[in-house]
């Protein structure tokens, strides 16, 4: 028996230690400084070693084809060799309770304490903290491991001895002592990197895990490597348990696992995704791979076409909400908008937009313009054949567009998007619901065109237009926040839906302004009081002759009210007064 000891401890230290040997074994251990290029050692003989980590790795490097029994005794400078072989805190307790392994975990041949670490090469001190500002890369990275190559990219990995991760990720079950462990972390947006740089993720999302006995990993020189807090040249690295002659004292039994584990389902492995991450940094939010978006594409693909149902539906959507607002009937208009399909191609224009898929934008738009020809055309014939020409209570809503409105828009825009790329939630099912703010005031224009009424068209058909872009605008920053937009066109996108906004926003504002007059112009006629005579304001609109009052005028006799409404026209003398006259009993 041999009691290797670390030159700096005292003698007394390390006499305290060859008693407690000689207590256990029977007999004195022959005592010799350590050095780690000693290596004159009998195969079979024992070895009780005090000696610092960083030593201690070389000289286990060395040794490691040796048939010898090796007991690591802690102490204040082994530390790490303490943690990975789970060591108790006194030599007494690891000579009485001591299980043997003949598994260490090397890293370029080196032996691996605790973790390998690969960043990216920005990032001085580990995952945390990271330089948010400028945003963080992705660097690439190439993985061997269990006869497979895996091409990603990675924020961070670590990897080590399947027993020493353990303490870092418990969620690792079953560790092993022959296979050892890689997470790698990639995150595709800050806002999933900000649990963990908050310390709040316990299970990352986007991450992968590798669990074998070997694991070849290649960064391309864009990354740090730090095995056991040292750098590692160079940009490749090989990760192994390797099975020595050694049998090395652990304070804990562990187990052999021949099976490979990986999963990277949560990594990014598409070529376009890894270039932009790589390239461009993270963005602010998730951007979806090619897979996932390859069913919701199809789904709007086939929802932008002109096919035989969609102009059927839309042809009694537009009937039926034409006589609706001819009938004043609110229920025959609800019944049009569960059958309009008109949804359908916006939602698949907004999609086209934010991806600039060109095929999908010509496609949509040619849909949506030819339903409003259509329904412009039905509307107008149907108005232009009725025997009456009466504005009703559902048409006149239907003509003063409001910021409001758009609030609206922008709201129906964001379910629809996320009721097609969420199936739980169902595309139709939003469709539905939100299809009520685009067919009635399409059908409410073609009636102003029928009628020869530009006031009628105008103001519907604005309403109709801050519907579809309203749809259209939020239903892509809804696809965008969901990570369907196009990596490479992005910002483009967003300013053409931006640059539509604005186009809308305008004519609304001015509409808006028009509806502050009219709230100005009751409450003054509100303000107005005449004895025995009171006023209800039914209506407030705009014609080519002026602004237009429908006004009900209630008074005990005739004369009082005559009396009130002569003095109205005097107090008011720019508007039109359409009265109606209601004797109070």
């Amino acid at each position: 028996m041999i009691l290797l000891y670390d030159s700096t401890l005292k003698p007394e230290e390390v006499q305290e230690v060859a008693r407690e040997i000689k207590e256990q074994f029977g007999r004195s251990p022959i005592q010799h400084v350590f050095r780690k290029n000693l290596q004159k050692f009998s195969d079979g003989e024992t070895l009780f070693v005090l000696a610092p980590d960083e030593d201690l790795q070389i000289w286990l490097a060395n040794i490691r084809r040796r048939r010898l029994r090796l007991y690591i005794l802690p102490y204040g400078k082994n530390l790490k060799a303490q943690r990975f072989f789970n060591l108790p805190s006194n030599p007494r307790e690891l000579f009485q309770k001591a299980h043997f392994t003949n598994w260490l975990t090397l890293a370029n041949e080196i032996p691996l304490f605790d973790r390998l670490l690969i960043q990216e090469a920005r990032s001085r001190k580990g995952l945390f903290p990271l330089r948010l500002f400028p945003s963080p890369h992705l660097f690439p990275v190439t993985i061997e491991a269990g006869g497979r190559t895996i091409t990603t990219a990675a924020l961070m990995m670590e990897g080590g001895g399947e027993l020493s991760m353990e303490h870092h990720y418990p969620f690792l079950e079953e560790p092993s002592c022959n296979r050892v462990a890689l997470i790698i972390y990639a995150p595709t947006s800050l806002i999933e990197l900000i649990p963990t740089l908050l310390g709040r993720a316990k299970r990352p999302r986007n991450f992968g895990i590798v669990r074998t006995r070997e694991i070849t990993i290649h960064t391309g020189g864009r990354s740090t490597i730090l095995a056991d807090g040292k750098v590692v040249q160079g940009d490749r690295v090989v990760l192994r348990a390797s099975k020595t002659n050694l049998q090395i004292a652990t304070g804990r039994r562990c187990h052999l696992n021949g099976r490979d584990s990986i999963r990277i389902d949560g990594l990014p492995r598409d070529r376009e995704l890894i270039d932009f991450f790589t390239k461009k940094g993270l963005p602010l939010l998730p951007i979806a791979s090619e897979e996932a978006f390859a069913e919701l594409f199809t789904k709007i693909r086939d929802n932008a076409r002109l096919s035989p149902p969609f102009v059927t539906l839309l042809v009694l959507s537009v009937l039926m909400a034409t006589i609706g607002l001819f009938q004043n009937s609110a229920p025959t208009i609800i019944g049009a908008m569960i059958l309009a399909p008109l949804m359908a191609p916006i939602i698949s224009l907004a999609m086209g937009l934010i991806r600039f898929e060109g095929q999908l934008i010509a496609r949509a738009s040619k849909t949506i313009l030819i339903s409003i020809a259509l329904a412009l055309g039905l509307s107008a014939l149907f108005a232009a054949l009725m025997p009456y020409h009466h504005l009703t209570d559902q048409m006149a809503q239907r003509t003063n567009p409001t910021l409001l409105d758009l609030a609206v828009a922008l709201l129906s825009g964001i379910a629809a998007a996320y009721g097609h790329a969420n199936s739980k939630v169902g595309a139709s099912l939003a469709g539905v619901a939100i299809a009520v703010a685009l067919v009635p005031p399409l059908c409410v224009a073609g009636i102003g065109l029928g009628w020869g009424e530009w006031a009628v068209f105008k103001g519907a058909f604005l309403l109709f237009g801050a519907n579809l872009v309203g749809i259209t605008f939020a239903a892509g920053v809804m696809f965008y926040l969901l990570g369907y937009a196009s990596k490479r066109y992005l910002k483009g996108a967003l300013t053409i839906k931006l640059a539509m906004l604005l186009s809308i926003t305008l004519p609304l504002y001015l509409s808006t302004q028009t509806l502050f007059l009219y709230e100005g112009i009751y409450q003054e006629i509100m303000e107005e009081r005449y004895p025995g005579v009171h006023f209800e304001v039914d209506r407030i609109y705009q014609r080519e002759g002026g602004i237009y009052i429908d006004l009900e005028v209630i008074a005990s006799n005739p004369q009082a009210a005559r009396s009130a409404i002569k003095a109205l026209r005097r107090r008011f003398r720019e508007y039109h007064f359409i009265i109606t006259y209601k004797e109070l009993l």
